[in-house]
């Protein structure tokens, strides 16, 4: 992991991947100073109080944080009702290789997480554990 400055007040880790990421944001819970951590694909925002520890301090801490490959804790689960006749149903089987009944077939199979919140209250990141859904996003919308 790398950590980089971000202001006076945030160091932002920088892990190998998603999974790394989840579990270092989990492992910095109760870490003396920080005052939030905001969670990405790969990188933490590590927001502290400068009254509290200095960013040499808070960095020194989470770079010798450990973490381990156990299965991360489970939060509990949350039915999000699901209509599956979206315009990009068939672009994204296509994108897949699979038919659009596969596609639907896997999705309700598969078990889902939300890794991370993004950019508007409520919107999480949900990962599956079928690498059939590691898709790029949209190129653009359709109107």
């Amino acid at each position: 992991m790398r950590i980089l400055t971000a202001s006076d007040g945030a160091l932002l880790v920088e892990a190998d991947d998603l999974e790394q990421a989840m579990r270092l944001n989990l492992a910095w819970d109760g870490v003396p100073g920080v005052v939030e951590r905001i969670p990405g694909a790969r990188t933490v925002l590590v927001r502290y109080d400068p009254l509290r520890t200095t960013a040499a301090a808070l960095a020194g801490v989470l770079a010798a944080t450990e973490v381990d490959a156990a299965e991360l804790p489970d939060a509990g689960e949350v039915e999000v009702p699901v209509r599956y006749d979206g315009e990009d149903l068939d672009e994204t089987a296509t994108l897949l290789g699979v038919s659009a009944e596969e596609l639907v077939a896997r999705h309700l199979a598969a078990d889902w997480r939300v890794a991370f919140s993004g950019f508007a209250p409520g919107f999480g990141y949900a990962v599956s554990d079928d690498a059939l859904f590691d898709v790029p996003r949209r190129s653009s919308l359709t109107a």
